[in-house]
């Protein structure tokens, strides 16, 4: 096979390199524990405004491992909100 022409060969940029503060996946638990069981876990970015995303359902313990997370950002779910610090999570850069 051909190599691909210069033009069409794939660009890669390092992803995070503004926000270098991406965390390991966070061990996520509901403050309100089992009785926040099945609730929908977003993020929203302390970078960025307007742009929230979801990153799962808790368990039956009111868990979830969280990928994605920056230092700053707030999870969110039914009941409750947690701003991500430093006693939550390792920086990966």
């Amino acid at each position: 096979m051909d190599p691909l022409p210069s033009g069409l060969l794939p660009k890669v940029t390092l992803m995070n390199q503004k926000y270098h503060d991406l965390c390991q996946p966070v061990n996520f638990v509901d403050p309100a524990g089992t009785a926040a069981a099945g609730g929908t876990v977003w993020i929203r970015p302390s970078f960025w405004k307007g742009s929230d995303f979801t990153v799962g359902r808790l368990n039956n313990n009111g868990m979830l491992t969280i990928h994605g997370a920056h230092l700053g950002d707030a999870i969110w779910s039914p009941r409750s909100i947690v701003t991500v610090d430093s006693t939550m999570r390792t920086v990966t850069q």
